[in-house]
Order: C-alpha cells, then structure tokens, then sequence
C-alpha cells in the first residue's frame, strides 16, 4: 500500500513538473501560444467556480444535516429523560 502511494506521488510530481515545462514552452512560443495559455487558465477558472459553486452546495447540505441531528439528538435526550423519570 506503501508504494502505491509513493508511486502516486512521484506521478504526480512528473506530471507537475511536465504540466509547468509546457506551461514555459508555450509562454515562448509567441502569440499563438499567449492565446492556448489564455483559453487554458479561461477554462481552469471555469472549472475551479464551478467546483467551488457544487463544494458550497455541499457545505450547506452538510450544515444542513449537522443542525437536524443536533436537533434531533436533543429530542432523544428529552425523551429518554422524560421515560426515565416515569
């Protein structure tokens, strides 16, 4: 299990490294590059509100839940408490 994960990380730290050399080489390249640059840092915007935009649905779900079953934990105390004083 050990070395799934180490050769994860080294995966991904290939593919960082390759992601910030394409990244340098297109940045060089010339206008055509400037515009491949845009559109891509267009498209990780796109992506990173559309992520942050389904995470905060999550957080207020989850929120949500959290405050029901605080709620609810609550009534299971008062009831046990009132069964318990019978």
């Amino acid at each position: 299990m050990v070395a799934v994960a180490a050769a994860f990380k080294v995966v991904a730290a290939a593919t960082r490294a390759y992601t910030i050399a394409m990244i340098f080489a297109q940045g060089i390249s010339g206008p055509a590059g400037w515009a491949n640059l845009a559109i891509g840092i267009a498209a990780a915007g796109t992506a990173m509100l559309a992520v942050d935009a389904a995470m905060g649905d999550v957080g207020a779900t989850a929120t949500k839940t959290a405050t029901e079953v605080e709620s609810a934990a609550v009534r299971m105390a008062n009831v046990t408490q009132s069964l318990t004083s019978l």
